[in-house]
């Protein structure tokens, strides 16, 4: 008795075809993954120059109001109104 050989493509395989969509899977898991640490980097970047900025601006605050009270009391500390006028700001 002879078997028949039946010739089937492994390019068409069930396992053939699961290999290339886990690796389809793969790919693009590290895509999305590439791309939220780039996100990330990005998001963490503008959080810095905010940050910087907003020190930069409290620092021109403070010193304006020290040179404002120098020069009305003659003084160089800053006095009780004055201290206040700083938490308005």
């Amino acid at each position: 008795m002879s078997f028949l050989s039946f010739q089937r493509s492994n390019k068409n395989s069930a396992l053939s075809k699961h290999k290339r969509w886990l690796a389809e899977l793969q790919r693009t898991r590290e895509r999305f993954q590439q791309e939220a640490e780039e996100e990330e980097e990005k998001a963490a970047e503008r959080r810095r120059k905010f940050a910087e900025n907003q020190a930069r601006l409290r620092a021109e605050v403070r010193e304006t109001i020290w040179e404002g009270d120098k020069n009305e009391n003659g003084g160089d500390e800053l006095t009780q109104e004055n201290k206040y006028e700083v938490g308005d700001l």
